[in-house]
């Protein structure tokens, strides 16, 4: 894709997102104008300032691909979930075995989630799609693609190719996966140790994702899968 084409799509992300965000903004919780703005808008900058090698997507008509990819990544994930609940179990000598209800909510709670929702009083806080939508595409979006302009800018920093899985990216992502568990402890109120250690895979295997796909695609992907996923049962119960 011709380097103006990622430009344009890049600008239009942003925008979108921050209207999205605006909008939310006004009707959820002012705070999380103020997060995720400062999010979007570093994320831009460091887009042009670097100049980002790691675009949305590298060729056009490849959502089908990186959804097959998120739905793939977002199984691992599932799995490996269950086995830390599991061991963490047996670690407290917890007798029940881990349920699905149990892994959604100790692992895909990984990403603060629950702590957002449960703060905001919004105008439309009871109506489920805006909640689906703002919690489960948008701020997942947000998330992914400033945890990737991180680990580029980063890696021009330390001038350490995040395209290349050696080593050095490795360590790079896990600096990188460990910031990110930092924010959703502090900003998030994430506490739990399940949750951190969570979510720290969650950030590696989203890293690996733009590594490896030289994109951010299927990393949003898989990050709103994982939001939707944890997000769905409380909106219906609701």
């Amino acid at each position: 894709m011709p380097k103006q084409d990622k430009d344009n799509v890049e600008i239009i992300i942003t925008t979108f997102l921050l209207i999205s965000l605006i909008f939310l903004a006004i009707n959820f919780n002012l705070q999380l104008g103020t997060i995720f703005s400062t999010m979007i808008l570093t994320s831009v900058f460091l887009y042009f300032a670097l100049p980002a090698t790691i675009t949305h997507n590298t060729k056009p008509k490849n959502t089908f691909n990186a959804v097959i990819i998120a739905a793939f990544s977002l199984a691992i994930l599932l799995i490996i979930t269950f086995f830390v609940s599991s061991a963490f179990q047996g670690i407290l000598n917890v007798t029940a075995q881990p349920t699905l209800g149990s892994i959604l909510s100790s692992g895909f709670s990984t990403l603060g989630i629950d702590k957002v929702v449960q703060s905001t009083e919004p105008v439309l806080a009871k109506n489920p799609l805006i909640t689906l939508f703002a919690f489960g595409v948008i701020i997942a979006t947000i998330e992914t693609r400033f945890l990737a302009r991180i680990a580029e800018a980063l890696g021009k920093f330390t001038n350490i190719d995040i395209t290349k899985i050696n080593i050095k990216s490795i360590a790079l992502f896990v600096l990188v996966s460990l910031i990110f568990v930092w924010y959703h402890f502090n900003a998030k109120g994430v506490n739990a140790n399940v949750a951190l250690f969570l979510t720290f895979i969650f950030a590696m295997i989203s890293l690996i994702l733009i590594s490896r796909f030289k994109e951010i695609e299927s990393a949003t992907y898989l990050h709103v899968f994982n939001n939707t996923l944890f997000i769905l049962p409380q909106i219906q119960g609701g």
